[in-house]
């Protein structure tokens, strides 16, 4: 009942926390270290009511070090088997933070790649352009567009399988309206 009551409380922080409320980081970590005890409490009853399953449901729970200290309570109250099943737990667990912590740090690294563009640092975008260079820009720019179009009207009418592109081949495009009468 304790147990649950700590986890009520430590939801309800993070609660808080996520709806823009402040609170005491020692509050938090009181919180989440009663739990630890209690689940170290109810480890040490499964233990001797010689429920293995409920100790290993128990260790699910538990923060790595809390883990550690069950195997250490278990080897130290002569039930090996169960020692060896919560380290089998342990090392899984070391596993699955391990493989949590590169995925942040791929996350992180991911942002700051995404971040590298932008830098404070002056660039040529940043500085005032001279009047001749903006006039040259845009000229360009037409030129470039006007190039860009013309493709585009020698492409329209060829047969894109066809083995030679002569103009003879080229069959004519013609212009014309469609009109449909009833």
């Amino acid at each position: 009942e304790q147990f649950w009551r700590s986890i009520m409380f430590h939801n309800y922080l993070d609660y808080l926390a996520k709806n823009g409320y402040e609170y005491e980081e020692s509050t938090k970590n009181q919180a989440i270290k009663e739990q630890q005890e209690l689940l170290m409490k109810m480890l040490a009853l499964s233990c001797k009511l010689d429920r293995e399953f409920r100790c290993m449901e128990l260790a699910d729970l538990m923060t790595q070090n809390a883990v550690n200290l069950a195997i250490k309570y278990a080897s130290r109250s002569r039930r090996l088997i169960l020692a060896q099943r919560l380290s089998e737990l342990a090392v899984e667990k070391a596993a699955e933070l391990a493989a949590t912590q590169v995925e942040e740090e791929e996350e992180e690294d991911f942002r700051k790649e995404l971040n590298a563009g932008y830098s404070n640092t002056a660039t040529e975008w940043g500085q005032p352009r001279l009047r001749n260079q903006v006039e040259e820009d845009a000229e360009d720019t037409r030129e470039s567009d006007d190039k860009e179009e013309e493709p585009e009207l020698h492409n329209h009418g060829q047969n894109p399988f066809s083995k030679s592109a002569n103009s003879a081949d080229v069959p004519a495009i013609k212009s014309g309206a469609v009109t449909c009468s009833n």
